[in-house]
């Protein structure tokens, strides 16, 4: 097992325990849309070990589809849904989250029946564009926090914890996915110690996902 394999392992079981802290939790969390956080993270475990097994008994490219038109869509899918509801919840009225969606869904049939077909300077046009939609909801949740009672109780704040994790995450992945494939070509070195970095990263999204489950406490 070489130092890739090692990394992907443990990145399986920080996923698995978040995903356990959320079945832990479950009743403390049954009353409120944050229950669903639960069943996403069961579907990612549950990914990666069908993507394991695509890239080791069928084919690489049929992995890279799996992950680029059914993992991530659910993903970004997943996670637009839960700013929507957080609005819903805050009685926020503006509910950009929903066309932030339309426009994913676009990004996502062009890539499908245009961008797959080429050879470009970034990975994949629909992550790129879920990626910076994801950060301006994420943007927006953080000033908009800023100036609620909310503040007060960030410690305890699930939704604060949750934005936490995912702005830290695709904040500091964001370059390496958007311009791997110009990394994986040209600068390989770079691209090899990134990939690391983005793989501790992507423990620590997890760790911080399961800490919200045990830390923080749901809206009265």
């Amino acid at each position: 097992m070489d130092k890739y394999e090692v990394f992907r392992w443990v990145l399986k079981g920080v996923e698995a325990l978040s995903a356990l802290a959320g079945l832990l939790f479950w009743f403390k969390w049954k009353n409120s849309f944050w229950k669903w956080l639960t069943l996403y993270l069961l579907f990612i475990v549950i990914a990666e070990f069908i993507g394991m097994y695509l890239r080791e008994n069928m084919s690489h490219q049929t992995n890279v589809y799996f992950y680029s038109f059914i993992v991530r869509p659910v993903t970004f899918l997943f996670f637009y849904w839960i700013f929507y509801q957080y609005d819903i919840e805050n009685k926020i009225r503006n509910k950009i989250s929903l066309l932030f969606t339309v426009l994913y869904l676009l990004s996502l049939i062009a890539d499908y029946f245009y961008f797959q077909h080429l050879k470009y300077w970034v990975q994949s046009f629909s992550f790129s564009m879920g990626t910076v939609l994801l950060l301006g909801l994420l943007i927006r949740f953080f000033i908009n926090f800023v100036f609620r009672a909310d503040i007060l109780t960030y410690k305890r704040n699930m939704m604060f914890w949750f934005s936490l994790a995912l702005f830290i995450y695709y904040l500091g992945t964001f370059p390496f996915f958007a311009l791997r494939n110009t990394l994986a070509t040209n600068y390989p070195s770079i691209f090899d110690t990134y990939w690391h970095v983005q793989m501790a990263l992507s423990c620590f999204m997890y760790l911080l996902f399961a800490f919200s489950f045990i830390w923080a406490k749901p809206k009265s």
